[in-house]
């Protein structure tokens, strides 16, 4: 039998684990869990993110059962380490013990069922649209059943999860599997355990038992004959048409009140682009969109709002008999607000992978140019901070890749009939290496296009030069609704962003800051500062302490050497941050308590209602001008921020511009909060004429009495 126990971590920490039993005195040993949290014997398989180079387009080994019976296994094992590029020992050892059970397995389901020679096997076989892969794939009778096999007699909860997910990923985004019976199984390796159990869902099998499960599954055919071809095919990426139905119903009502706040704000971009698109789609063009505008003034809600837009819907040109049930899609390289984006819908029933997903791995499928995107509309999120070619190759591991705008283009000029390309550009948050490029590499792409006379650009006046400098002329047409600026996420401090800007880039003098920081108090936006970090912390738990949704933080930058010595935590690197961003105090990894603090790359994109900032000596005041760092800055360029004392950059990173970062990362941390922020500058010699800085700036203190 299977029993959930819970194991405690935390006073507030209520997870369950599970273990596997069998009934009599054959107990099976418990994972053991060390006082992290993390088990002494972890499954390595197959992790996340390793790096698979698709040689078979995204399955090691596939073929019928007749083949695979009789195939060696050591030819077997021999595909899958082309397959996968340098598999772990641990990885070659589980493989060599599971070929010949899968092999078996399938040759009892063959002395069974006289129809099973052409049932098929897939080996490591790549979810569309995802790095995961399950381990086994079987095609019977018009039916799917996905198998991760375990070289262990024990589960936990992570395995049902894990095997869950590859259920309802093929179900929802395999264009084969919507209208077909998908099952999952744990297959365990070395136990003997009845194939009819099941947990949420998920069958759990001993390996000498997998095949009666087979047979019994088989016994109920599907609706149809699944060809392996075509469940291999490269376009057989596409959501379910109700997932779409579901996140437009969630947008329409505005459930999700952290995105949904000013919509209305939003309106004028929103029916821009839709007459943009339209246009494009009756002339059978290609078309780039760029929508700029600072922190907060609602680009990334108008990108989720044109991904489900019913407008654009409607415009889908046909393929196959049929439209496509995703004509749009939210495409962003930020990890922590695609996570938390999906978090949030999930939390109101809706399955937000249908629309919004990772730039990196959207590109690591579609640069096979055999893929054709279904969509017609690619909003890409951030647009400012593409890679450049030199940034996209060491991270996919391909010398022939081009920058992330030279693939987009051509992306998008795979797409039968029409496209567009909506970027969403705010100004001064590069925050990466790799990202200096800024917008004229969007220029430079159509440029480099052998189709470049097939696009139209539309855009603010702001970004005109840049695309006639590229030698676009006349492609570019000037459109004023696409710059926004008009703040939502600081609704009462519109000039906020003015007061950041001139602050890191010195822009500005004291009396200007100070000026601009009287005017944000004036609308109800705070700037306050302390050398105190429990000072801070009981300042923001007083101001929300009836205000359960509010949802404060501590922000920090991940290139600081010293904020640990003064009881600043930096988030976990497998932390969960739709928890972080999304849950209430009663939730052990909620921002509402104020423990650990996220940096700038988990930070970017989202907002808090008021931000903990906590100054890290990687950017510090000295009031002495002194040479720039950046290798692109003039000559005679002379700043008074210090950026010498943070964590060194590894030596691969070829920085152009140290400094810029640095403004950058700070630009970020000090505009995550839409009512305010609070300022934890250390108490050390060190950071005084930063704390004088800020103080002469216009930020008031926490630490100063109040006068009755």
């Amino acid at each position: 039998m299977i029993v959930g126990r819970m194991h405690p971590r935390h006073p507030f920490d209520c997870r369950t684990r599970l273990s596997v039993f069998r009934s009599g005195p054959d107990v099976l040993r418990e994972r053991h869990t060390v006082a992290a949290g993390f088990p002494f014997y972890v499954h390595t398989l197959k992790m996340t993110f390793d790096a698979a180079t698709a040689t078979n387009g995204d399955a090691g080994w596939m073929g019928s059962f007749r083949v695979l019976v009789v195939e060696s296994a050591d030819q077997i094992l021999g595909v899958l380490r082309d397959f996968i590029r340098d598999p772990s020992g641990e990885q070659i050892d589980a493989w060599k013990l599971s070929i010949p059970q899968i092999q078996e397995q399938a040759g009892k389901v063959m002395e069974e069922r006289s129809d099973a020679g052409e049932y098929a096997a897939v080996l490591e076989y790549r979810l569309p649209m995802e790095s995961r892969r399950p381990d086994v794939v079987f095609l019977f009778n018009g039916r799917v059943l996905v198998m991760e096999w375990k070289g262990r007699p024990m589960l936990d909860w992570s395995d049902i999860d894990q095997a869950h997910h590859y259920l309802t990923s093929l179900r929802n985004f395999h264009r084969e599997c919507h209208d077909r019976p998908v099952d999952a199984v744990i297959v365990l390796g070395s136990a003997s355990f009845a194939a009819s159990r099941d947990y949420s869902g998920v069958h759990v099998s001993g390996v000498s038992d997998l095949h009666r499960l087979v047979c019994r599954l088989a016994s109920t055919p599907g609706r149809s004959p699944l060809v392996l071809d075509r469940f291999l095919a490269a376009g057989a990426y596409e959501p379910l048409p109700s997932l779409m139905v579901t996140v437009r119903q969630v947008i329409r009502d505005g459930s999700l009140t952290r995105v949904h706040r000013s919509a209305a704000k939003t309106d004028e971009a929103l029916a821009a682009i839709e007459a943009i698109a339209t246009e494009t789609a009756a002339a059978r063009r290609r078309s780039l969109i760029l929508l700029s505008g600072s922190p907060g003034t609602g680009k990334t809600l108008v990108g989720i709002r044109v991904a489900v837009s019913e407008k654009i819907s409607q415009l889908a040109v046909q393929s196959d008999g049929r439209a496509t049930s995703q004509p749009a899609i939210f495409l962003s390289g930020n990890r922590p607000l695609v996570t938390v984006l999906k978090h949030e819908f999930k939390r109101h029933g809706a399955d937000a992978r249908a629309f919004i997903r990772g730039v990196r791995e959207y590109v690591d499928y579609y640069s096979r140019r055999d893929r054709i995107p279904p969509e017609h509309v690619l909003v890409f999120d951030e647009a400012q901070r593409a890679w450049d070619a030199e940034k996209v190759q060491e991270s996919h591991g391909d010398p022939s890749l081009r920058s992330e705008p030279e693939m987009f283009i051509q992306f998008s000029e795979r797409v039968p009939a029409w496209c567009t390309v909506i970027g969403l550009i705010g100004g001064g948050q590069e925050i990466h290496n790799g990202e200096e490029g800024g917008i004229l590499q969007w220029a430079e792409a159509i440029h480099r296009s052998s189709n470049a006379a097939e696009w139209s650009v539309y855009g603010p006046e702001r970004f005109r030069e840049a695309f006639e400098g590229a030698g676009l002329h006349g492609a570019y047409r000037v459109v004023d609704e696409l710059h926004l600026d008009r703040s939502i996420r600081f609704h009462a401090a519109v000039d906020h962003h003015e007061w950041v800007a001139g602050l890191v880039d010195e822009s500005k003098d004291d009396a200007e800051l100070a000026s601009i920081a009287a005017r944000c108090r004036e609308n109800g936006f705070h700037l306050r500062v302390t050398r105190s970090l429990d000072h801070a912390r009981r300042y923001l738990w007083g101001r929300y302490k009836d205000d359960e949704e509010a949802r404060f933080g501590l922000v920090m930058s991940s290139r600081d050497k010293c904020l640990q010595g003064h009881g600043v935590l930096q988030i976990g690197r497998f932390a969960r941050i739709g928890e972080w961003y999304a849950e209430d105090e009663l939730n052990p990894n909620s921002c509402r308590r104020l423990r650990e603090a996220i940096t700038q790359f988990e930070a970017q994109g989202l907002e808090l209602d008021a931000a903990l900032v906590c100054w890290g000596n990687d950017f510090l005041w000295t009031g002495e001008p002194r040479q720039f760092s950046d290798k692109e800055a003039p000559a005679d360029a002379l700043t008074r921020w210090d950026d010498s004392l943070g964590k060194k950059w590894l030596r691969k990173a070829k920085l152009r511009n140290p400094l810029t970062l640095r403004r950058n990362t700070y630009r970020v941390l000090l505009t995550r909060g839409r009512q305010g922020s609070v300022i934890f500058v250390p108490p050390d010699a060190l950071f005084d004429a930063t704390y004088q800085k800020l103080l002469s700036a216009g930020c008031q203190s926490l630490d100063a009495a109040i006068e009755c």
